[in-house]
């Protein structure tokens, strides 16, 4: 296992439980979810996974037709 990956796995586990508590939604079990990580802002904002310019300061993005996460690292 790579050294960043608990890091991720508490920080995204973190996100899931804020987000959830504010929209009332939780997923199934079954419901697994794909998270794609950057190494750093400048890859993440030149993603080609959403089309378009993403500003700085963003921090992350939900992509709803493929139902996946994106953030940077």
């Amino acid at each position: 296992m790579r050294p960043f990956m608990p890091e991720i796995t508490r920080m995204s586990e973190r996100w899931y439980e804020r987000l959830s508590q504010v929209t009332g939604h939780e997923f199934r079990e079954s419901d697994r979810k794909p998270l794609i990580f950057y190494a750093d802002d400048v890859d993440f904002r030149q993603t080609n996974i959403v089309p378009g310019f993403i500003p700085g300061g963003v921090r992350g993005l939900a992509e709803p037709l493929r139902e996946r996460v994106v953030m940077p690292g």
